[in-house]
């Protein structure tokens, strides 16, 4: 099967407390029906999921930008937010 690949994401440029606020709720609202979720980066979103890992049927994409740093921190901040609920364990790879 497929993996579904959605876009429902805000770019940077705007206070990163407010977009990191906003990816909360949005993963709140997104996962509520579902046992497992996973929290990742990937520089390429169609080309992970070509490549992905079966467990998973759909991809959302929640955050754009264009620095590294940015995005890192944004993984970290949410795998740590969202600790036990999502299947992370650490962060830091990319796909």
């Amino acid at each position: 099967m497929k993996l579904s690949v959605s876009y429902d994401f805000v770019r940077t440029g705007r206070n990163y407390n407010e977009v990191l606020t906003s990816i909360k709720r949005s993963i709140r609202q997104l996962t509520r029906n579902y046992p497992a979720f996973y929290i990742g980066k990937t520089y390429d979103p169609e080309e992970r999921a070509r490549n992905r890992d079966s467990r998973w049927t759909e991809m959302v994409v929640l955050y754009e930008t264009s620095s590294a740093g940015r995005v890192s921190r944004m993984e970290r901040d949410l795998i740590e937010h969202f600790g036990d609920d999502c299947i992370n364990g650490s962060w830091g790879g990319e796909g």
